[in-house]
């Protein structure tokens, strides 16, 4: 599938060059787009009354910080050192602890 001339370099700043990396970078991203309708859910219950308000700002934070984390450490390469490249025991506990929260 070909794709325009402008969206190579973008792909390659935001996923990467390397084509493993790309996938498992490409793979939280998308987990990420979960975690931002998660948390336009949170904010419309706290808007409505179901939740309270500095409760849901704590866990959109605790939320937004971690898959920013996640995204960093696959983008840097960090993660390439570790046997799971993709971090996911990691990211899958994120969630979980997300999720209890």
């Amino acid at each position: 599938m070909s794709c325009p001339l402008w969206l190579k370099p973008v792909g390659d700043l935001v996923l990467g060059t390397e084509r493993h990396q790309r996938l498992r970078v490409a793979r939280t991203l998308m987990a990420a787009y979960v975690y931002l309708i998660c948390m336009f859910i949170l904010l419309r219950g706290a808007f409505l009354g179901m939740c309270k308000e500095e409760h849901a700002y704590a866990l959109i934070a605790y939320m937004s910080v971690g898959v920013t984390i996640f995204y960093l450490l696959l983008r840097s390469g960090w993660s390439c050192r570790r046997k799971d490249k993709g971090l996911v025991i990691e990211q899958s506990l994120f969630a979980i602890t997300a999720i209890v929260v």
